[in-house]
Order: structure tokens, then sequence, then C-alpha cells
């Protein structure tokens, strides 16, 4: 009978192994994580631990994920989804209920300049949906709302602000009954 090749492995959560444990090309795997990491060399900095699988699987479920920034020819994620260190995409659920002012989307007005916010609105049986434009100078947000539908009357209207390194998009419903605000946000950095 053959021995079996075993790698290095640890059954510790979120254990991972340190430079001194690896050598270059060898693996390690976390059994417990289901992470596996190798030992890489990063010309002109030097060696580093580096995690092979970056995606987490919802075993039974059929989907994998990522619980972290996700860059696409970029190294610096800023947001969810990032795509070339221009374009970010982000989502966000928010329930509101009162007709003050609520924010439903903030992001940094150092990164970015722009957003694009498709949002839906349910409050009982009534639903809206609009497009929304967000753009600002470092001082003053501007917004326009340049489509929108809604089954029966427009539940609410929206406005920006700046609120420090923020850009806020806010939502003033017309009622103060318990609304999911659902929000999917392209942004473009400065």
């Amino acid at each position: 009978m053959t021995d079996p090749i075993r790698i290095k492995r640890s059954s510790v959560a979120g254990k991972r192994p340190s430079l001194s444990q690896l050598q270059f090309g060898e693996l390690a795997v976390n059994f417990n994580d289901g992470k596996l990491f190798t030992r890489k060399y990063n010309v002109g900095i030097g060696s580093t631990v580096t995690l092979l699988n970056v995606w987490t699987e919802n075993i039974g479920g059929g989907a994998y994920y990522n619980d972290g920034n996700i860059g696409i020819n970029t190294s610096l994620p800023s947001s969810p989804l990032s795509v070339g260190g221009v374009y970010g995409l982000d989502t966000n659920i928010t329930t509101v209920s009162t007709t003050s002012p609520t924010t439903i989307e903030l992001f940094s007005a150092t990164t970015y300049r722009s957003s694009r916010a498709q949002i839906q609105i349910a409050q009982g049986t009534d639903y809206q949906a609009s497009d929304v434009l967000v753009i600002h100078d470092g001082f003053t947000a501007n917004v326009i709302e340049y489509g929108s539908i809604a089954t029966n009357d427009y539940l609410g209207t929206f406005s920006a602000a700046i609120s420090g390194e923020n850009c806020l998009l806010q939502i003033n419903m017309e009622s103060s009954s318990s609304a999911t605000v659902k929000v999917l946000s392209q942004k473009i950095t400065i």
C-alpha cells in the first residue's frame, strides 16, 4: 500500500501559514475554512503567503461568494465590485419609516465624483422605480431624477448632500408608513 501525499494543513478556523512555514511552490490547506495557500515571490518586494481560492462555496446552495471587495483590472477595489479603478458597483437595502430625509446610498466623495442609482421603493402594495444621477464638487452635491414610474402615487423624492468626506443620496418619503428602498448604484471615480 502506498503512503498518501499530504500537504501542510490546519483545522483552526481563520489560521493561515506564515512565511517561515512554507517554501516556494509548497501548498498548505486550512480544511476548516477550505482555504488553500502558497508562498509567492513578488519581484522587488520579496515573498508573501497568498490565498489561492478567494471564493467560498455555499454547499448545496449552488453559489460561490466572496466576503470582501472584488477588483477587475485593479489591485485596490474601493467598492464591492470595482472595474479598472474607474467604476464601482454597489447595492443597498434600507427600511424607511419617516418623512425626514433618510440616506439610502453613501459613497466616498474623495474617491467618486458621480453616481447613477436605480431605486425601487415598496410601501405596502404601492411601488416606485426611479433613476437618479448624483454629482458633487467636494462641497455641494446635485441630484436629478431623470426617470420615474409608480403604480399609484409617487412614494418619495430624492436629495443629495455632502457630509464630511461622504456624498449622501437621500430619500424624502411622502408617508411615514414602513417602506423598503433598494438601490443599485454605479459610481465613477474622480
